[in-house]
């Protein structure tokens, strides 16, 4: 009977604490304040899908900031709604983060207005104008040779700004595809490893019928493997494919582990040339099959159908 009483009672407490725990969560939601409004193009229509977010007005006194209170995203009217925002001064924003509008219609912080925000309060009606762009949409296709075999490197197309890559998108069955909400600037559309094309610019709209034309390649499958069965480096093993008539346009290989790879290959003869290799560690031989890639070039295409092989040892 003693031990069911107890029982009891830590069940009831599990119960008080479960319930003051919700009520706090309650009451401090309770506390905080919404900001509502609508966002709308230039011409005056609804903007959906565009993002919406809260700036402290103390954390974004500089031209930008990273720190967000609250986003939200505009439905088909164009509405958004900010939610859970502790008492103070805000900001708001909408747009490309590179090149935002703020609330009442302003590019610059110094012309923004701030909004209060107190215990408990509703802000509607904070709407405004998009003054810069959303971002523009990219599209266009992949055209690839009749002759060319099935790889899905093939379906896969990047964005590039300069050197880094900042989206990818598939193709869908007709090797179509689009980037949605680009911010203006100079870009190059890829398919690493096989085609480029390079120097489009955007602006505030939309750049249409890309056509990135893809030369026929050969896809070889390549693995890294450790001598002794060594430890495997912490950083990327990188092989650069020098073709003879290609050139700087051959083929990359980089191994983040001991798991196969897929290359693309144009027509040529290629000799390999060790360009990343971890600090500790050693190419001690380059194989396909019976091939010593080291020694004799590799022909694609070819009859031979065996993986290339990277061997490289740990450094005593």
């Amino acid at each position: 009977m003693a031990r069911q009483g107890h029982g009891k009672i830590r069940g009831t407490m599990r119960v008080a604490l479960l319930a003051l725990v919700l009520f706090t969560r309650v009451t401090l939601q309770s506390e905080n304040g919404v900001v509502a409004g609508r966002l709308l193009s230039a011409d005056g229509t609804a903007l959906a899908g565009a993002r919406v977010a809260a700036v402290p007005a103390e954390a974004g006194r500089g031209e930008t900031t990273d720190v967000l209170a609250a986003i939200s995203q505009t439905d088909a009217s164009g509405a958004y709604r900010l939610e859970n925002l502790s008492p103070g001064r805000y900001y708001i924003r909408a747009g490309l983060v590179d090149f935002p509008t703020y609330y009442p219609g302003a590019t610059t912080l110094s012309e923004a207005r701030v909004i209060t925000v107190a215990q408990g309060s509703v802000q509607s009606g904070v709407d405004f104008v998009l003054l810069r762009g959303a971002g523009a949409r990219l599209s266009g296709r992949v055209i690839l040779d009749p002759r060319q075999q099935p790889s899905s490197q093939l379906r896969r197309v990047s964005l590039a700004r300069g050197a880094p890559f900042v989206a990818e998108v598939p193709t869908d069955e007709n090797g179509a595809f689009e980037f949605l909400r680009v911010a203006p600037g100079s870009y190059s559309v890829v398919i690493r490893g096989a085609a480029a094309v390079i120097g489009i610019q955007v602006g505030d709209r939309d750049v249409t019928g890309i056509e990135l034309k893809v030369p026929l390649l050969f896809e070889v499958t390549a693995r890294m493997v450790v001598e002794h069965n060594g430890p495997l480096p912490k950083s990327p093993v990188g092989v650069f494919f020098v073709g003879t008539v290609t050139g700087p346009r051959g083929s990359q290989a980089q191994f983040p582990s001991d798991a196969p790879i897929k290359m693309l290959f144009r027509e040529d003869s290629f000799r390999p040339m060790p360009n990343d290799i971890p600090q500790g560690y050693s190419v001690t031989s380059i194989m396909r099959g019976s091939l010593d890639l080291m020694k004799e070039p590799l022909q694609i295409p070819s009859d031979n159908t065996s993986e290339i092989v990277v061997t490289i040892s740990a450094q005593p």
